[in-house]
């Protein structure tokens, strides 16, 4: 019975793992870190509470839960900064101004080029104009001619075509009937005759 008793108050006495590690490690740490920090604070003369507090605002996550402000950028580095992003700016600007520029000269060149292209087909407009005018004048002449010399006698006519311009003898036959020509053509002389019929084709 006595032997039982025993037993059971070695059990109550037995120490639970978690609290021996909390008394015998854990709490002596703490207190030497305390005693540590209290005599470098207040005994030596460090600033450990500065040094600690600086060291936890340099990380990010520690000042965002303690709700600290980001630090002020230094001025020289926000300069620096500023004049970063105005290089920037001004290089961008600049690249846009050459773009535009090259743009406006490519634009220019074409305009240039059209403008002279559409010289060139207003001059061949007018040129092409002025023969069609002249062909339609020498035509209604040539038919004119023709109808004139029909109406005289072979003999006649061949003594009036041949003193027109060689030209416009050839387009006076040509605006005549083949009937016509033939008789016309017999009346001149041989060599006068062969030039005509191999001028009008």
């Amino acid at each position: 019975m006595a032997a039982k008793k025993a037993k059971t108050k070695d059990k109550n006495y037995q120490v639970k793992p978690i609290s021996w590690i909390f008394y015998m490690i854990v709490l002596p740490i703490l207190f030497t870190a305390v005693l540590i920090v209290v005599i470098m604070q207040f005994i030596l003369g460090f600033n450990v509470f500065g040094d600690v507090t600086k060291w936890a605002e340099s990380i990010p996550v520690v000042r965002h839960v303690l709700g600290i402000p980001n630090p002020p950028v230094p001025v020289p580095q926000q300069v620096a900064s500023l004049k970063k992003q105005l290089k920037t700016v001004q290089s961008t600007d600049q690249k846009q101004i050459t773009a535009l520029q090259n743009e406006v000269a490519k634009l220019s060149s074409e305009l240039a080029t059209a403008k002279s292209v559409s010289s060139n087909l207003h001059g061949k407009l007018v040129s092409t104009t002025i023969q069609l005018k002249a062909a339609q004048v020498a035509s209604a002449t040539a038919k004119s001619e023709a109808a004139i010399l029909t109406n005289m006698s072979s003999n006649q006519a061949a003594s009036v075509l041949q003193q027109l311009p060689f030209q416009e003898q050839v387009q006076a036959l040509q605006a005549m009937n083949s009937s016509d020509q033939a008789s016309l053509l017999s009346q001149l002389p041989v060599n006068i005759a062969a030039k005509l019929l191999k001028a009008g084709g």
